[in-house]
């Protein structure tokens, strides 16, 4: 998530545009600094949470649906 609060905590009345959203470009983003920082294991496991997410056949927007515009193969 983008932005989260404690389970004790208010949030405000206008929370942070998106807040409770996922955005696997960020996810992405995340996994390749972790890859390039040696934190491979760490990496692999934002990918593959990632992945799991999105099965491709219910019409989500997500890596499976989307991966052979960006020339990738699942």
């Amino acid at each position: 998530m983008i932005c989260s609060w404690e389970k004790e905590a208010e949030k405000p009345v206008i929370p942070v545009p998106y807040a409770e959203e996922t955005m696997t470009g960020f996810e992405y983003a995340a996994a390749c600094l972790m890859l390039q920082t040696g934190m491979e294991e760490e990496a692999l496991e934002i990918v593959s949470a990632v992945r799991a997410r999105y099965d491709g056949q219910s019409g989500t927007h997500g890596p499976r649906k989307n991966a052979s515009r960006f020339g990738m193969t699942l």
